[in-house]
């Protein structure tokens, strides 16, 4: 049995002069999921992270009609019998590591 763990390194939140926090496609995505997880209601879940309504539907949208990711299959040439690592960092800064 492999056991995946995943990692992701979030880079601080950009704030803008009206002390509005600014977030990206990923960061939202991130949201999107830890609401689909957490088994709150949209309200209640929108006042535990401090974000609008709002911004959660219309990011919901954004996201959902969004053109699905691209995924390359990786292939080792032999069987792996011994502990490894692979760590992948995207153009957005976050860090993807994967561990056996």
């Amino acid at each position: 049995m492999v056991r995946v763990c995943v990692f992701i390194e979030e880079e601080a939140l950009q704030v803008s002069a009206n002390g509005r926090v600014r977030r990206n496609a990923t960061e939202w995505r991130a949201i999107l999921v830890r609401f689909a997880s957490s088994g709150l209601s949209r309200r209640a879940f929108c006042q535990q992270e401090k974000i609008s309504l709002a911004s959660l539907d219309r990011w919901e949208g954004r996201v959902s009609n969004a053109a699905p990711a691209d995924f390359v299959e990786l292939k080792t040439a032999q069987s792996v019998t011994y502990p490894w690592a692979v760590e992948i960092e995207f153009a957005s800064g976050c860090t993807l590591r994967l561990r056996g």
